[in-house]
């Protein structure tokens, strides 16, 4: 899921956009999806399909929201003199302001992610980049699933269109994850609605064309268990796993 408000903010803090438009917010959601879909289009050995992301961040079926982000996320006049390195585009798919849905992702929990690398990566440096955030507890795994990390490489360069302010760089990283943080805008949700369904702000139009009051209620009460079942997971813990492998290729 993308977050217009998230997208909004990404144009102006880091685009410089003053005014954005829908257009501009797209087009910062299209080169998320454009890298998600590489596998799809370009060949590669280290390739991560649709099908993996689905089968390695997914582990229960109603846990399916996914947070991303995509780094670096820098304006067309700053490109030439930003500094983007494989550990600095890692480092800067964690960071708050990437994010795609606007939540603070270090109050959860990691169930599983996903590092999708787009040009001119090294598997060498994205490995200790990982390993040495997750050593300062930047990224926080739930205990039943501590090593649900997934990575894939795709060499093709990311490119943008001559007039986007999105620039093309020599190397991108998507991040999809799982993480518990998800409920954060699900709360938002649910707290407006309350707030809009106690006025019974336009009910009308929905109960005119055949809805019932009640499926309000049954679609509130869905959101708020799948908040539920996302901090449950989050506290879960299973017997401890002595496995040494943090990453799937």
């Amino acid at each position: 899921p993308f977050d217009n408000e998230a997208g909004y903010e990404i144009c102006r803090r880091r685009l410089d956009i003053k005014s954005p438009r829908y257009i501009d917010v797209n087009r910062v959601f299209a080169q998320v999806l454009s890298a998600t879909t590489a596998s799809i289009r370009f060949r590669g050995d280290l390739n991560v399909d649709l099908s993996e992301i689905k089968n390695n961040l997914v582990p229960y079926d109603r846990l399916h929201f996914l947070l991303t982000s995509l780094s670096p996320v820098v304006n067309t006049a700053t490109a030439p003199y930003e500094k983007n390195t494989t550990p600095d585009a890692t480092r800067g798919a964690f960071h708050p302001h990437n994010l795609m849905i606007k939540c603070d992702a270090e109050l959860g929990k990691y169930i599983s992610l996903c590092l999708m690398y787009r040009g001119d990566c090294s598997s060498h440096e994205v490995t200790q980049t990982v390993r040495d955030i997750r050593k300062r507890n930047t990224v926080v795994f739930v205990d039943w699933c501590p090593t649900g990390c997934k990575i894939g490489f795709n060499s093709r360069k990311p490119i943008a269109m001559p007039d986007w302010d999105v620039p093309a760089m020599e190397r991108q990283v998507v991040m999809l994850s799982n993480t518990s943080a998800i409920t954060q805008p699900f709360a938002r949700i649910v707290r407006k609605f309350d707030i809009m369904y106690s006025k019974r702000a336009f009910v009308h139009w929905y109960t005119g064309d055949g809805m019932e009051e009640e499926e309000f209620m049954e679609a509130r009460d869905s959101v708020v268990a799948i908040q539920r079942e996302y901090e449950d997971a989050a506290k879960d813990s299973a017997i401890d796993d002595d496995s040494d492998s943090d990453f799937d290729w």
